[in-house]
């Protein structure tokens, strides 16, 4: 579930066809089409419409910050969190008395896995947890986070369907900013603030990235599933959202 900015509109125009979620819940990501040439392959698309109020607009791109902070020292946590986690489930101790805990949550998603993991590759198992759905949402993300890496990106800030800024950044990691006419400096100011949640943006999915892969395979051993199984990529991608989704929920 994407959080809400206030009237702001963060998206992430991504190439192709298709276009998974951002896993961090802070922008809507939008297929593109194959409608560029091949010969100019064209990068993703970073584009905020903020409100015409300088106020409302500011205090949704500090916002964005702010989750962005939040959900990336959830990133760092995350691994040792989940060893833990893991760890009490295998032991079958009660250790389980955090403020996540519940039927639900981070918790409940690893007591469901240790619960199937005996029957990992029935159908009516993958089927009823939603394994399969959560493999091709896990594909689609690596497959975005490739092409991040390996083309240019664009960040537009507009406000009042007028564009402040468009910014362009290069494989080499140049920089370059074309302003909209009559740019102010509080126009200014807020695109270099969108231009800033883009790229933590871009080295947030790439730690989640890694994190995911990690927990994965960690999973795997500790209840002895198949590597890189539909339940354990189901496990470690739906454990790691609950826990983002518990961080977007506090204020």
């Amino acid at each position: 579930m994407t959080l809400s900015v206030g009237a702001a509109l963060f998206q992430v125009i991504v190439p192709g066809n298709q276009a998974a979620a951002d896993p961090l819940g802070l922008w809507q990501t939008i297929p593109a089409g194959t409608s560029f040439a091949a010969s100019e392959p064209q990068g993703m698309v970073w584009r905020a419409e903020l409100p015409a109020d300088p106020m409302a607009a500011t205090q949704a791109l500090q916002a964005q910050a702010f989750y962005q902070r939040r959900l990336r020292q959830a990133l760092v946590t995350a691994p040792q969190t989940l060893r833990e986690n893991l760890n009490d489930l295998r032991a079958g101790g009660p250790a389980f008395g955090t403020e996540m805990a519940g039927t639900g949550g981070p918790l409940g998603v690893l007591q469901l896995a240790l619960q199937h993991a005996g029957d990992e590759s029935a159908d009516a198992v993958l089927e009823e947890l939603g394994a399969r759905a959560a493999v091709e949402v896990f594909q689609q993300f690596i497959a975005q986070v490739e092409r991040m890496v390996g083309q240019l990106a664009l960040v537009e800030s507009a406000a009042a369907g007028r564009r402040l800024g468009v910014t362009r950044v290069g494989w080499t990691g140049r920089v370059d900013t074309w302003w909209g006419a009559g740019t102010s400096a509080v126009d200014i100011a807020q695109h270099n603030q969108l231009l800033a949640a883009a790229l933590a943006s871009r080295q947030n999915w790439l730690h989640y990235f890694s994190v995911v892969t990690s927990a994965v395979l960690r999973i795997s051993v500790v209840l002895g599933l198949g590597p890189f199984s539909p339940l354990a990529i189901w496990t470690a991608w739906s454990y790691l959202q609950e826990v983002l989704s518990f961080i977007r929920s506090q204020k």
